[in-house]
């Protein structure tokens, strides 16, 4: 199995196969933004950043509303629940790419997020969780700097 590097506010423990990234509070600067938000202005950053492996970055639409039809039909085109958020196909680090699960705010993980956090890292792909876009840039800059 991989590492897992989880990194709280003071302090960095090794644990597993997961970078798990908290903020202290949930909210940033006083308001609290939306898992969607916070995804989308990462996006924002990668599309505009002068590494030009963040263009390989893209979002897994698994979560979200939707009609009963809509998700019998994305069911049976394989759409699995607990897949992480976002993916970086950029081998980088001995690691063969990067899986991101966004959370905001106090949001933790699900069962189906953590085992398959767990099986991605198994399988040789770094996985974190982070909470709120400056953590996830920081991932996504640790990881292409070759670190953990």
């Amino acid at each position: 199995m991989g590492d897992t590097l989880s990194a709280g506010s003071n302090s960095t423990d090794r644990i597993g196969s997961t970078l798990s990234v908290h903020r202290s509070g949930c909210c940033s600067g006083g308001i609290c933004m939306s898992e969607h938000t916070e995804q989308a202005a990462l996006v924002r950053w990668a599309a505009y950043h002068p590494d030009a492996r963040l263009d390989m970055l893209f979002a897994i639409p698994n979560g979200g509303w939707r009609h009963v039809a809509t998700a019998r039909r994305l069911k049976e085109e394989g759409v699995k629940a607990g897949v992480p958020d976002l993916f970086l196909p950029v081998p980088c680090g001995g690691w063969h790419g990067l899986f991101v699960e966004m959370k905001a705010g106090r949001n933790t993980t699900t069962d189906a997020q953590d085992a398959w956090l767990e099986a991605l890292a198994g399988q040789g792909y770094r996985t974190a969780v982070c909470h709120g876009f400056d953590e996830a840039r920081a991932t996504l800059e640790s990881y292409l700097a070759g670190e953990g």
